[in-house]
């Protein structure tokens, strides 16, 4: 089961940074003002190729338990935390490069929510960062609450 949650959440990256393709090609025909016209391409292109190797990793990583056909097994709430963890930092960075590709348009209203974008891609990197690298601590807290 382990195995196959891998799969599908790394499968899911993949086939989401593919949604990144078209939004390359059209920033060919953008003219940017504020800087160079190689960089607009750049960004979403970036952006899904950070999806992508995420993905890719996940798909390529090996798996401890092997699945047994007709079986129902519940991996450990580690492993799913983990897997989180990977979603929430894959996703912060994602979302740190979309606010600073937004640097390049600069005005007025976008500043306005500058910093409440960078506080959630932070926290989405945090977040991910911590299920990740303390899944048993957390694992046992919601083990505590569910039981109480």
């Amino acid at each position: 089961m382990q195995k196959s949650l891998r799969w599908a959440l790394g499968l899911y990256f993949v086939v989401i940074s593919l949604e990144y393709v078209p939004a390359a090609l059209l920033m060919f025909g953008v003219q940017n003002t504020a800087g160079p016209n190689w960089i607009l391409p750049a960004v979403p292109f970036f952006q899904g190729l950070v999806i992508a190797a995420a993905g890719v990793f996940l798909l390529r990583s090996a798996s401890r338990s092997a699945d047994v056909t007709g079986t129902i097994v519940v991996p450990p709430v580690e492993s799913i935390l983990q897997l989180f963890g990977v979603y929430f930092i894959v996703e912060g960075l994602v979302a740190f490069a979309r606010t600073l590709s937004g640097l390049l348009f600069f005005n007025e209203v976008w500043s306005i929510s500058l910093g409440s974008s960078l506080a959630a891609a932070g926290a989405y990197a945090l977040l991910g960062g911590i299920l990740l690298s303390r899944p048993g601590t957390i694992a046992r807290l919601i083990g505590r609450y569910s039981t109480a």
